[in-house]
Parts: structure tokens; C-alpha cells; sequence
């Protein structure tokens, strides 16, 4: 079995669910941010919806782990923003944005 079939089989992905209660969890690496959708199944346990990463340009390389982490959620919240709008969703991530300055505003700007 391949990975792009391991990750794409039923056991792994969940089909969407509008009415479920969503967490949005971001990463950010040296050269690379993620993001992954969970979702509240039937059996009180959060599954994986859907999944994205994109690698970093030679600028944001360069940037500090907070704001990398500050741009991942960005960028997640910008990526499944269609399925952020009417569930409760919860952001997870690995930073604390009083710490980011200029990202911060910009993402607190967006959600606004």
C-alpha cells in the first residue's frame, strides 16, 4: 500500500460534517506549515477531515518559529476557511500570539 493510499482510505479520512464540532490544528517547520481539520465522530474521539502543507518561500524561511507557527494558522484558517464558517472550531497551535507582533494583528484582522 502506498502513503497517498494509506491516507486517502476510509479508516484515515472522514467524510465532513456541518454540524460537528471542528479543531484546526497548525505546524510549522524549518521549511514547510501544515494544517489539519478534525472533526468530533460518533464515538467522542476527533478524526482527520482533511489535510494541507505548503513549503515555505526563501523570505519566510528566514523568519522567526513564532511567527512561522503565526503563519501557519494564518494560512490554515485562509486554506479551510469554508469549513471554519458555521461549526464551533477550535484553533490548536503551538504558539502564543502576544509574542508575535505584527502576524498576530494581521490574523486577529482576518477572523474579525
Amino acid at each position: 500500500m502506498t502513503l497517498k493510499q494509506s491516507v486517502t482510505t476510509e479508516s484515515v479520512l472522514e467524510i465532513f460534517h456541518i454540524d460537528k464540532h471542528n479543531i484546526l490544528q497548525t505546524g510549522a517547520s524549518n521549511h514547510q506549515i501544515g494544517a489539519v481539520l478534525l472533526q468530533k465522530g460518533n464515538d467522542g474521539e476527533f478524526h482527520l477531515v482533511i489535510y494541507a502543507s505548503q513549503k515555505l518561500l526563501p523570505q519566510e524561511v528566514r523568519y522567526a518559529i513564532p511567527e512561522k507557527e503565526a503563519l501557519a494558522v494564518f494560512w490554515g484558517v485562509h486554506k479551510f476557511y469554508k469549513y471554519l464558517l458555521l461549526p464551533p472550531c477550535i484553533i490548536d497551535a503551538d504558539i502564543i500570539f502576544s509574542s508575535c507582533g505584527f502576524f498576530s494583528s494581521i490574523f486577529f484582522l482576518f477572523l474579525a
